[in-house]
This record gives structure tokens, sequence and C-alpha cells, in this order.
């Protein structure tokens, strides 16, 4: 019998520094995703509202955050900061904040 495929995926084993994983780092991102409406999942992607979890995987190590494509290449990467993440999002996605959610 077919098991259905769940939205949550296995991250593949390069991805060793899941920030979601990490408390402080899990906090920081999905602090600074909330005014966007996003949020990051359990395995490491960044997710906008209920749309299908992006391909992009966020890592954390040594005090920087990476943003890596599925393939294990790096998008872009910066220091372990909320700036960072608006960078990411509204540089790669030209995301804006939604109106009438927290900063």
């Amino acid at each position: 019998m077919e098991q259905a495929q769940t939205v949550e995926q296995k991250a593949p084993d390069i991805y060793t520094h899941n920030a979601a994983k990490d408390k402080n780092a899990r906090d920081l991102i999905d602090g600074a995703l909330k005014p966007y409406g996003a949020r990051i999942t359990n395995d490491g992607r960044i997710q906008k509202g209920n749309k299908e979890p992006s391909g992009i995987y966020v890592t954390s190590s040594k005090g920087r955050i990476r943003f890596r494509y599925e393939n294990g290449s790096l998008a872009m990467s910066g220091p372990l900061e909320a700036k960072t993440v608006k960078d990411f999002v509204e540089k790669y996605w030209f995301w804006a904040p939604v109106k009438g959610r927290a900063k």
C-alpha cells in the first residue's frame, strides 16, 4: 500500500546543522519571518502561509545562518541575526511585511 507523502520531509544529510533543531536559531528565524506571514518548518525549510514549503533549507552553525538550495548549493549566508533573514526574504523573494502582522 502506498503511503501518503507529508509536507514535512527529511532534510538531506548535508543539513546536519538544521536551524529548526536549534531552539535559539529557530526562535530568531521564526521571529524574523513572522512579519512576512512565514515560518521555519521542522525540516528547516521556509514556508509562507499555507503554501508548500520552499526549496530553501536554513542551517546555522558557528554564529552564521545559511540559506541553501535542495541540492546543497549556497543561496546566501550571513550572521545569525534577524536582519540576515529579513534581507534574504526581501531580496530573494521580494517579500514585504504583511500589513497587520507584528514586527
